[in-house]
């Protein structure tokens, strides 16, 4: 983004200017999207595969509506949801990451978290785009379709030798921890190839920042059909975890309904008051079998498109042409005032009232005429 904003020095104007489209356009589209203020309205029906629900649903539309909506206020949805959009203007598709944060076994690690998160609760997280690697044969239209998604993370070897569900590597990562890797700004900044970064002091500084808290990379997988979380880690060649995705359970799914097709009941087994014609079966607590939810703003014949904002570039850098092709040929053919000598001598502040000039001010002159 940074490319795309341009300091002008202009004519009359003592103070620089910022040329920039996307600032206005942006504000607009997030908050014309995303809503300040939102609130879920919840009504809850009787499961014609489950009879004996109709008791237990009494009064509950109110109760499921309320927390529904302190838990939005909980997990922080709303600062996350306008990140992700603007991940989306930029880079096509945002990413927000669903699970549950626990600081033990099965849930999010406590050095991938914050204190804002609830412990044995549900939890929402932004994922930067360039960490997201996703099944290639995934359609545009549905991400859900895809076989499996990878998360890029880059994460303190010190918290990873700490988390127990490594220890059978501890020693291992320990080891790598007692090596120089690769902790330059390759870690922190994916692209910096096709766009290295100009300031030196920054580079240095994240750099060093890396080296000091012994940063690595580890890749989070999540296989869909095989329902298998796998964990690698750069430097160790094998997996340092591959066990049942945590997010799966054993459900009951009743027989299809014959108008539709569909199971009519599909929840734990241990929350189902009906027991008739169902059968238990292994199945994912989230939509789609993957902790993830893609944002997209447009449509595209692939997966990734054209992000929101690459259609202001051609008009952006038109402007900053023309303006730099117009301070170039200030710079080359100065505008010059010619004053005869007698008035620079009649009147010695002349010239210093010339330079600092706004337009509209007024010059008291000896001769009137002795400036051209």
């Amino acid at each position: 983004l940074s490319a795309d904003f341009r300091k002008f020095r202009v004519r009359g104007v003592k103070n620089p200017v910022i040329i920039s489209r996307f600032y206005k356009i942006v504000r607009e589209i997030i908050a014309s999207v995303a809503f300040r203020h939102p609130f879920l309205f919840l009504k809850a029906e009787e499961d014609p595969a489950d009879p004996d629900s109709s008791d237990v649903l009494t009064d509950a539309s109110v109760i499921l509506q309320d927390f529904v909506n302190d838990s939005i206020e909980a997990m922080r949805c709303k600062q996350k949801v306008r990140q992700i959009i603007f991940d989306t203007l930029f880079c096509f598709r945002g990413w927000a990451k669903f699970g549950f944060y626990r600081s033990g076994e099965g849930g999010a690690a406590p050095y991938r978290g914050s204190d804002v998160m609830i412990d044995d609760f549900t939890y929402i997280r932004r994922v930067a785009p360039e960490d997201m690697l996703i099944d290639p044969l995934t359609p545009p239209e549905e991400f859900y379709d895809a076989r499996y998604a990878i998360e890029r993370m880059s994460v303190s070897l010190d918290d990873v030798a700490k988390d127990k569900r490594f220890d059978g590597f501890k020693n291992q990562i320990e080891g790598l921890a007692k090596k120089e890797g690769p902790v330059s700004g390759a870690l922190f900044r994916p692209a910096e190839e096709e766009a290295p970064s100009t300031d030196e002091v920054e580079k240095a500084t994240m750099a060093e920042a890396h080296r000091l808290s012994n940063i690595r990379r580890m890749y989070e997988v999540h296989d869909r059909l095989g329902q298998r979380r796998i964990t690698f880690m750069d430097g160790i060649s094998e997996p340092i975890e591959e066990k049942e995705h945590p997010l799966l359970d054993e459900m009951l799914i009743s027989t299809p309904d014959p108008a539709t097709g569909k199971a009519l009941l599909a929840r734990p087994s241990d929350q189902a008051t009906g027991s008739a014609n169902v059968v238990r079966r292994k199945k994912f607590l989230i939509e789609g079998g993957l902790p993830y939810h893609s944002l997209a703003l447009d449509t595209t014949e692939s997966f990734y498109g054209e992000p929101v904002m690459a259609y202001e570039n051609p008009i952006q850098n038109a402007i900053i042409k023309s303006v730099s092709r117009r301070m170039d040929v200030l710079d080359r053919f100065k505008s010059l005032a010619k004053i005869k000598k007698q008035e620079v001598e009649d009147n010695p502040g002349i010239t210093k009232q010339l330079k600092d000039a706004d337009h509209g001010d007024t010059l008291q002159m000896q001769d009137i005429e002795a400036l051209k």
